[in-house]
């Protein structure tokens, strides 16, 4: 949404910093072969927040930053699967409870449906007004 006024940045410095405190987890899906697409053997990654939520002090959650997979790799089970090892990755963290933002209207809500499907349940609505 509104990608004329509002460029994808994101805050490096942030993820960084994050890193050495021990709270980001990051999981990346990587290509076998240079054979299936020759530019990046990277195919999709996942950013998470992992520790307790500034209302929720003595539960751990882990709150999905920024995710993206390949579109050559949107077919089948895959974004299950990818999605799945990502939860996987947070519960071994001693993650409670998972919350992920996505745009509703990207790709008539395909993201949703395949949220549902791993256990997902709508929780909070978040509405925005450009100024």
């Amino acid at each position: 949404m509104d990608r004329d006024t509002v460029p994808l940045d994101p805050d490096w410095d942030f993820y960084h910093e994050t890193s050495l405190r021990g709270i980001l987890h990051i999981l990346t899906a990587r290509i076998n072969t240079y054979e299936e697409i020759p530019a990046s053997p990277l195919a999709g990654y996942v950013f998470n927040l992992v520790g307790p939520h500034n209302h929720y002090a003595t539960t751990c959650f882990g709150i999905t930053e920024m995710f993206w997979l390949d579109p050559a790799f949107r077919r089948g089970w895959l974004p299950f699967r990818f999605m799945q090892e990502n939860l996987d990755g947070l519960k071994e963290r001693g993650v409670q409870i998972a919350t992920i933002n996505f745009k509703l209207g990207f790709q008539d809500g395909r993201v949703g449906k395949l949220l549902a499907r791993l256990g997902y349940e709508p929780a909070d609505i978040v509405m925005r007004r450009r100024l």
